[in-house]
């Protein structure tokens, strides 16, 4: 992860120790599992070995945390961690050869000084086994299952090993390429960060499970796209505002990333510093309102004060970054990674005073669960980001999400939330935050009040 933190392991060890008649059951059992991964890791090289170079990788199941040293002994590299304790990891069949002999002389006799310390990570697995199809597809892959699609954008998440194999995992990408092109597919993106490689691909429907099947490739699914709702606010005529001054040429800047901007919008005109569109064939002016609607937060905060009293005076200058379409839609061709990475940098380098960068869209399907409690694609690509520009005093703001059992703020304060408040933050699958709001370097706003009442 190269600086980044790890994943938490989860609940603290139970210390299982099997009786001797256990431990021997429990070797026939997971030797009999390794040889079935094993086995089939052949019949893949078998099948796909002139296409690509197939991985080994596997499921461990534990009943308690793992040490990284004792999968490291044997070769054994941890790739994700989930809050069941099953641990993905990476291997050759050389390694799970020295994992097989490691389990032959658990079940055996152990002596009595080395049923402890050297057998501690067999006493914590329970069995290994192989990631099937169905755990690599996504969401809306599931519920938009691929039907007479001849050819169908797809994104392509493989398992990253970490900084040393980049030119494995490069090498990957470059063999699905040729397996896609045999087919008339291909790939249009990629992004090769600190811990996620994804690939943007036109995927025929001829070759999917052939993609599925390959062990380095983590999930596969249908594009993201943002939800994006807009606030009414308030119309008021413009007629006796009067002339609305620039701020100083000194001052602080926020580049908004969003649906675009309305740069010629009377209340922001003398304000907007630049507005680059990063959408092949979209240019940076806003077809939903959204991005301008928040711009005109981020500049002014309260506009129903700055309406009411006719006062529009901006301090800060506001730049624009368009990744999404007026249906909340990310470029065809490029990932939404690959256009927040080029947008940031871009206005970082030309801009020193930009000092704030706000994300207030979301994807409602990337959901924030208890059961499966990980940074989601976008979220992480903002923490690599932010470590990326540590150096520039550089603050992102991402929104936790809407509330999706009620979108209109009047119906925020009705009686039945505030009476539940918070707890429904907690228990309401309805009110769960989305991605990129599990972002760690981020700081996310979970509410957003207009002076009517209780805020949550």
């Amino acid at each position: 992860m190269n600086g980044l933190p790890r994943k938490k392991r989860g609940p603290p060890p139970r210390n299982i120790i099997r009786t001797d008649a256990e431990r021997a059951e429990f070797g026939e059992r997971v030797l009999k599992e390794s040889d079935s991964i094993l086995q089939n890791f052949k019949d893949s090289e078998a099948k796909y070995g002139d296409k690509i170079d197939p991985a080994l990788i596997f499921k461990i199941k534990a009943n308690s945390p793992i040490s990284d040293s004792d999968l490291d002994r044997m070769g054994l590299k941890v790739l994700a961690v989930n809050h069941k304790d099953a641990v993905v990891v990476f291997a050759d069949d050389e390694h799970l050869t020295e994992f097989r002999r490691e389990i032959t002389e658990y079940s055996g006799e152990i002596p009595t000084n080395q049923r402890g310390a050297k057998h501690a990570f067999v006493h914590a697995l329970e069995s290994p086994r192989e990631i099937n199809c169905d755990e690599k597809l996504g969401l809306r892959l599931r519920q938009q299952p691929l039907e007479n699609e001849a050819v169908t954008t797809l994104d392509i998440e493989l398992w990253h090993l970490g900084k040393d194999y980049r030119m494995q995992m490069l090498s990957w990408k470059d063999s699905i390429r040729r397996m896609l092109e045999e087919e008339s597919g291909g790939i249009t993106d990629f992004y090769a960060g600190r811990s996620l490689f994804i690939i943007r691909a036109e995927v025929p429907s001829s070759v999917l499970e052939d993609i599925l099947n390959l062990g380095q490739v983590a999930r596969v699914d249908r594009p993201p796209r943002n939800t994006i709702d807009l606030a009414k606010i308030k119309r008021t005529s413009l007629d006796d505002i009067g002339e609305i001054p620039s701020p100083e040429d000194d001052s602080p800047g926020i580049l908004i990333v969003d649906s675009g901007i309305m740069s010629g919008h009377p209340l922001l005109k003398t304000a907007i510093g630049e507005a680059q569109s990063y959408l092949e064939g979209k240019n940076p002016v806003d077809e939903n309102g959204h991005g301008t609607a928040v711009a005109g937060v981020a500049l002014y905060g309260n506009l129903q004060k700055c309406i009411n009293q006719r006062e529009f005076n901006p301090e800060i200058w506001i730049y624009s970054a368009r990744v999404c379409d007026e249906d909340g839609n990310y470029d065809k061709k490029k990932l939404p990674e690959t256009q927040l990475r080029n947008a940031i940098k871009y206005f970082i380098n030309n801009y020193d005073n930009i000092k704030i960068i706000n994300m207030s869209i979301g994807d409602s399907e990337e959901v924030y669960s208890l059961e499966d409690p990980h940074s989601h694609r976008l979220a992480a690509c903002i923490d690599e980001i932010a470590f990326d520009y540590r150096d520039k005093d550089i603050l992102f703001v991402v929104s936790a999400g809407n509330y999706e059992k009620s979108r209109y703020s009047a119906e925020y304060l009705g009686e039945e939330t505030v009476a539940k408040y918070p707890h429904y933050l907690l228990d309401d699958p309805n009110a769960r935050i989305i991605d990129p709001a599990t972002s760690a370097l981020a700081l996310t706003i979970g509410s957003l009040g207009l002076g009517q009442g209780s805020s949550t």
